[in-house]
């Protein structure tokens, strides 16, 4: 039916609406905190992304090299490229030519319309989008609006009002600050629905009818801002390699819609650096280094071009803007063919990137990146060679905070390593599938898909959205009836959604090319308390400075379950088949059509009596055994001819199980992994170092020693047998001053931070005592400990470890007396984003709309 024959049904102003027409204001004190007023609408036309005074620069922008062929574009084609992106073609070329603009409006007026009058709830999947109707349409109205007739108008706004009260939408209208299932936080509402739909349209149509704009800032500034200011100081988005363009670009679209009100910074300016993590995750190969659902398994999809555009126009981030330019990402037009968001890239362009932005390639960046709370991970690089022929290693190490959800999987304390090719992945495939399909939900989300740890209970009812799942031995899902995400920041901090806290991190001793990157937390509340006393985990990189083999990485895990009979198990995933002899696992990258030649040799050192298993190949590579019968299982492995994987996908067809042949509660595992070209031969062997305080491996002069227990140390020793010297990483002291005694003869003082606890000296063959204490006398040498971080004597952030007080004192496999479950020092920290408070305000008429946020740093002008 045409959009003039439908009855225009205004829906009732909501009861939270109406309750604040008396009320301007409220305001809860907050030291050191902003108020925030509902920004002001301005009167005239255009207003939304730009203003007048900016279609006087981009009058000029469009004859300038760099500009002139985007602006060409936008002028071909014609109808057969849709009518929803080509409306705003023609709106925007009326917008900044200066003659003959009249029939580009009206053309762009009924291809608007015709879109709008189309819509209805089978247009969900378009609805969610950057380039829906809702988006294109407020474009057209409020770029064409000097050329509308008053029934235009009204027929605009009766489609944009019927479509944003559409049953389909998340966000419902008018968007209510107070309803529960406005979600906030993630999923599909947290996409285009409100940030550029209603938005946009609200500020587009204000004059004829406010209530879209008030409602929706409304929701904006108490409901989104706030869970954006909680998750942005962690500098990477939750949603992964590529779900983050869905996601991000509509947060950062409304940044500008904002900014060009003249409202400033809406959002905390940590916005800025959330894409960095398309930069530290970025392979030699041009990939990403696998984060939640992946569907863009090239890595290179034109939607993060645009992403790091909007953020570095925004910004005037010399490294995004540097990435905007650089090939890395594709281009719809030049690379993937013409497609609906191709256009509006163009206009994007046009209006907000700088005419002479600059630019600083990312290889001058730091080499390792530790991304906050309340993400909690850290990526290390050997270096920003990219192309095939690089020799330079990427290992992505994960404790992880927060469990956002959606598009997030169970892998908290985590790891992943590329040199020369994938060697230890995050696998299964997600593309195509859908979030209710078989492999996705018992296999791919799950934590027996990562390079983690399980813990089996058979009897355990694995949950997920109130449906059953596989018991994979796995992280476990929120609630009863296993949760896949919060809806509002305060069910995500209070209702079960922390899943692990760092307890100490470490990059140094040069912080732009550290030659080693540590970290370390405790994951127990990622598992089910009913199997979980205690799981740690602590990674260490180690860079040898040979490009041929530049990688050592080592893993310790203090694993204690409530019985033991939960079998534990340690987790390797690989594209290609690993080879097992004795308790040493080689899996070779051999593709040589795409350049891949690397090779990783997992070597063993604990749990003494492992049990090593590889399981994968035909009928096997998404095998979850049957708890109660380990003979018995499911291969989750169903998608259709349609659906398969393509040659790019490493949905991975292996890996490797550890596990301690002896049941009892406590466990530990330590895994020294080297990286190497494929013809390498690795002859050095990792040995194992351990004293009553220190357990650890040296290989190829580099030793690490990491504390057995939970506790910081005081003090500790050790005994090397060498022939030379070699570099030590001592993890887990407490913060302070440190003396290091080589057969009784003071070798080493330095300094221990707060966050980091490691201490680092070259160390010769000797018997080494290390004491904590007030000073040291001068005979040796007197380092900083380099983290790359502030150096701090006290916590940082929030307190590392859990209060495990009343457990008992256990037994661990080889013997030792073990203080795993006693609470000790609680010295370390992750550093969480404090939390910020919000003040729902009224809403009325004129309509102020106060928030209260914490108060924010100078905007930084590089990633710290």
């Amino acid at each position: 039916m045409p959009a003039a024959d439908r009855e225009t049904r205004r829906p009732a102003i909501p009861s939270w609406l109406l309750l604040g027409i008396p009320i301007l204001c409220i305001c809860v004190p907050c030291a050191a905190q902003d108020d925030w007023i509902l920004p002001t609408v301005p009167p005239d036309h255009p207003r939304v992304y730009l203003r007048s005074s900016d279609v006087d620069a981009i009058r000029e922008k469009i004859h300038l090299d760099g500009f002139r062929e985007d602006y060409e574009m936008l002028t071909e084609g014609g109808s057969s490229f849709g009518p929803c992106p080509y409306s705003v073609c023609y709106a925007f070329r009326a917008l900044v030519e200066e003659k003959g603009t009249a029939p580009l409006c009206r053309e762009a007026i009924r291809m608007a319309l015709e879109d709008l009058g189309a819509t209805g709830d089978d247009d969900y999947e378009n609805l969610r989008k950057l380039g829906n109707p809702m988006h294109y349409g407020a474009l057209v109205y409020d770029w064409c609006y000097a050329e509308m007739t008053e029934d235009d108008r009204q027929q605009f706004v009766s489609e944009f009002i019927r479509i944003a009260g559409l049953d389909c939408s998340p966000i419902g209208y008018p968007a209510d600050p107070s309803d529960p299932d406005v979600h906030s936080v993630t999923g599909h509402g947290s996409e285009s629905w409100l940030l550029t739909s209603q938005l946009p349209v609200g500020v587009a149509i204000f004059d004829e009818d406010p209530l879209m704009y008030t409602s929706a800032a409304a929701v904006f500034l108490t409901r989104f801002a706030e869970v954006r200011d909680y998750f942005y100081p962690a500098h990477m988005h939750h949603q992964g390699d590529s779900y983050i363009t869905s996601r991000f670009q509509n947060d950062q679209l409304a940044s500008w819609l904002f900014r060009r009100l003249g409202a400033g910074d809406v959002l905390s300016v940590e916005q800025q650096f959330v894409p960095y993590q398309l930069m530290y995750n970025l392979r030699p190969d041009l990939q990403q280094m696998r984060m939640g659902d992946t569907w863009d398994s090239g890595g290179r999809s034109p939607d993060k071009k645009r992403l790091v555009m909007l953020t570095g126009s925004y910004y005037r981030d010399p490294y995004l803007l540097y990435m905007a330019d650089s090939g890395i990402f594709l281009d719809y037009f030049y690379d993937t063919g013409i497609h609906n968001n191709a256009y509006f890239d163009r206009i994007l362009r046009l209006i907000f990137k700088p005419v002479e932005p600059e630019t600083e390639p990312i290889d001058s960046l730091p080499l390792t990146a530790y991304f906050p709370a309340p993400m909690s991970e850290m990526v290390a690089r050997s270096g920003w060679e990219l192309g095939p022929e690089s020799r330079d290693a990427v290992v992505r190490m994960r404790i992880g905070q927060t469990f956002f959800g959606t598009h997030q999987r169970k892998d908290f304390g985590t790891w992943q390593i590329y040199f020369r090719g994938a060697l230890a992945i995050s696998s299964g495939f997600y593309a195509h599938m859908g979030c209710n399909e078989p492999h996705f939900r018992n296999y791919y989300s799950q934590t027996i898909a990562q390079n983690g740890l399980l813990i089996l209970d058979p009897d355990e009812q694995m949950m997920r959205d109130g449906v059953p799942v596989a018991n994979d031995g796995g992280q476990h899902w929120v609630g009863p009836s296993g949760a896949t995400f919060a809806r509002n920041l305060d069910e995500l901090l209070n209702d079960g959604f922390e899943m692990g806290i760092v307890t100490a991190r470490q990059f140094g001793p040069d912080p732009i090319s550290p030659e080693y990157s540590y970290l370390s937390g405790d994951i127990t509340g990622a598992y089910s308390s009913d199997k979980a006393a205690l799981v740690t985990r602590s990674m260490a990189a180690l860079w040898t400075g040979d490009e041929t083999r530049p990688l050592i990485l080592v893993v310790y895990d203090r694993v204690v379950a409530t019985e033991p009979g939960f079998r534990k198990t340690w987790l390797m995933h690989t594209i290609d088949e690993p080879i097992v002899e004795g308790k040493k696992i080689t899996v070779a990258r051999s593709d040589p059509k795409n350049g891949y030649d690397g090779k990783l040799v997992a070597e063993c050192l604990l749990p003494q009596n492992a049990q090593i298993a590889t399981i994968g190949g035909e009928g096997y590579r998404f095998w979850i055994a049957d708890p109660l019968n380990a003979n018995a299982g499911t291969n989750w492995d169903d998608w259709g001819e349609k659906d398969s994987p393509q040659p790019i996908d490493e949905i991975g067809d292996w890996r490797v199980e550890v596990s301690p042949a002896v049941e009892i509660r406590s466990d530990r595992f330590l895994h020294v992994m080297s990286v190497m070209e494929g013809g390498s031969v690795d002859r050095d062997r990792a040995e194992l170092i351990q004293s009553d305080a220190l357990i650890g491996a040296k290989k190829r002069g580099l030793l690490v020693m990491f504390g057995r227990g939970r506790s910081r140390l005081e003090s500790a020793s050790f005994d090397l047998l060498a022939e030379s010297a070699c570099e030590a990483l001592i993890c887990d002291l407490q913060a302070g001053r440190w003396c290091v005694d080589r057969d009784g003869q003071n070798a080493h003082a330095g300094r221990v931070t707060g966050d980091g606890s490691c201490l680092r000296f070259t160390a010769l063959p000797g018997r080494y005592s290390l004491k904590r204490q007030a000073s040291c006398s001068s005979a040796g040498p007197d380092d900083e400990s380099g983290s790359g971080e502030r150096e701090e004597d006290g916590p940082v952030g929030r307190e590392g470890g859990r209060e495990d007080a009343d457990e008992p004192k256990t037994q661990s496999e080889d013997g030792d007396a073990d203080e795993l479950l006693n609470p000790g020092c609680s010295c370390g920290a992750g550093g969480s984003a404090s939390v910020h408070s919000a003040v729902l305000l009224v809403i009325a008429l004129g309509l102020l709309v106060s928030k209260r946020r914490a108060a924010l740093p100078p905007r930084p002008t590089s990633r710290p």
